[in-house]
């Protein structure tokens, strides 16, 4: 089953805290900004509303307790959490989540933690669902061919690909992310 549908059951079952696991964040990333905007949730008995999204980059100086503390916005929305698995390790964090989940729930939010291992705290395993996102398949990488060759008409460049010549790109393409995909194509 493809992990769009899959989440989407489980955003309707009303799970709000999500570990991705995933070689391709970027793919996962636009995949839950178009499943953001194609889930919608009841406001009333005659109005439906989309999720917005937002996401965090970590830095530095940022204090990841106050940031989860601070998800307080009415409107339920998506949050992306990039690299995560780095902060789970810090003091307080575990404990933080699990007071946060049942407010997040109650609102609606839906937080993602996208990342390339899995580093699940024990604490956390009965409120989390954790996904394994594969590598893009022929069809992602045939867009991700489409879009570069779009790109390079563009920008002035006239490329003639023949069908076979671009079925052998995408084979050739074939577990690498669709960043590294796209790079490899830009090379061709």
């Amino acid at each position: 089953m493809e992990p769009q549908i899959l989440i989407q059951d489980y955003i309707r079952s009303g799970w709000p805290l999500f570990y991705i696991q995933t070689e391709d964040e970027k793919t996962v990333l636009q995949s839950l900004d178009k499943l953001s905007s194609t889930i919608e949730y009841e406001v009333s008995d005659q109005d439906t509303l989309q999720y917005k999204t937002t996401s965090w980059t970590i830095l530095s100086n940022d204090d990841p307790i106050k940031y989860m503390q601070n998800i307080k916005d009415t409107t339920p929305c998506f949050v992306y959490l990039v690299n995560f698995h780095f902060i789970l390790e810090q003091p307080g964090i575990i404990q933080v989540l699990k007071d946060e989940i049942p407010k997040w729930k109650a609102t609606g939010h839906k937080i993602f933690m996208v990342c390339n291992n899995r580093k699940i705290p024990v604490e956390l395993n009965q409120d989390i669902v954790f996904m394994e996102w594969l590598l893009p398949d022929k069809s992602v990488l045939e867009d991700r061919l489409d879009y570069v060759l779009s790109n390079a008409l563009e920008a002035g460049l006239r490329i003639d690909v023949d069908e076979s010549y671009k079925q052998k790109l995408v084979e050739s393409a074939l577990g690498l992310s669709s960043a590294q995909a796209e790079n490899a194509f830009s090379l061709s």
